[in-house]
């Protein structure tokens, strides 16, 4: 679906499949901050809900656009061409650091603020990368609820993501450590100066990979 800021004029592309079925959503511009209607194609705005069904959302007027709840808006929009990534950062500085690398990446970067935010974005959004701390939100190694959802992704969603796993225990880039945790990549907590050099090179591995495997699919369909 493609979609235009009414304030600034910017355009934006949404993958059809994330727009809730019978559902309107309003979502602040990325650049301006305007709100902007996104509506399902087979959706009018005349339309009562069914006795007794679920309600559409109602829009706070007094709320003002400049200042949503970081949960109200699960739709991060980028304009076309532009990659997002979500880190899943606690730690501020931290994340502070990582945020910086992948904006000279030229990323657009967003945030997940706790388990709940993070695998609610995931759902509504296509990134391309997420960058996850071991640590988010209280987790471990062996009890990260998002790494845990991540790990159950349909395979034709999950091929889409780019998943880098912060840890203090793991060597970067240890591709068994990866495998066994179900994500792209392992970069240890010591080698964050190193973030930009080692991704850079590993995603484009990664998608040149995954882009033979799409083409030889098709040449056998």
């Amino acid at each position: 679906m493609k979609v235009q800021c009414p304030g600034c004029s910017a355009g934006f592309s949404l993958p059809d499949e994330k727009i809730p079925a019978g559902k309107a959503l309003r979502v602040p511009c990325p650049k301006c901050k305007t709100p902007i209607e996104i509506n399902d194609k087979a959706f009018s705005p005349a339309e009562e809900a069914p006795a007794g069904g679920p309600e559409l959302p109602q829009i706070e007027e007094s709320v003002p656009p400049q200042s949503p709840r970081e949960d109200a808006y699960p739709l991060d929009m980028v304009e076309e061409g532009v990659h997002a990534a979500l880190l899943c950062v606690s730690d501020p500085s931290r994340g502070a650091i990582l945020e910086r690398i992948l904006v000279e990446m030229d990323f657009r970067v967003f945030h997940g603020a706790n388990v709940s935010s993070a695998v609610s974005k995931i759902h509504h959004n296509a990134y391309s990368l997420v960058v996850l701390d071991e640590s988010f939100d209280g987790g471990s190694p062996t009890q990260n609820l998002v790494l845990g959802h991540i790990q159950l992704l349909p395979m034709d969603m999950r091929r889409q993501l780019f998943v880098c796993l912060l840890s203090e225990g793991l060597q970067t880039l240890d591709q068994l450590a990866a495998f066994r945790m179900g994500v792209d990549m392992v970069l240890n907590l010591k080698d964050l100066s190193k973030t930009r050099n080692i991704l850079n090179r590993t995603m484009k591995e990664h998608f040149v990979l995954y882009r033979i495997y799409k083409d030889e699919l098709n040449r056998r369909a």
